[in-house]
């Protein structure tokens, strides 16, 4: 059975978008820079992305024009990193 992204998500964040998440977000958010590379796991897969944990307390949204390979031809979900794949990221 395929689960919607919003299903995986709250799975991996139970609180995402209530309104203690979004309070701790303006804090949380800080401790991120930009060009800052982070390592993360895939907790959540949709056509136009991936969300990725790297240990905020908050998903990470990954857009396909910046996976690898993104911007310079067209990706099938198939190519997605899956559910569970440990990636490294920059913080744009």
């Amino acid at each position: 059975m395929n689960e919607t992204w919003d299903v995986q998500l709250r799975r991996a964040f139970p609180e995402w978008s209530t309104e203690a998440a979004r309070t701790r977000w303006e804090s949380d958010r800080q401790r991120l820079r930009l060009g800052r590379e982070v390592r993360g796991t895939v907790v959540a897969s949709a056509h136009f992305g991936v969300w990725v944990d790297i240990g905020l307390g908050h998903p990470a949204l990954l857009l396909v024009p910046n996976m690898g390979g993104g911007r310079s031809r067209p990706m099938r979900t198939e190519d997605y990193p899956h559910v569970g794949d440990a990636l490294l990221a920059k913080v744009e």
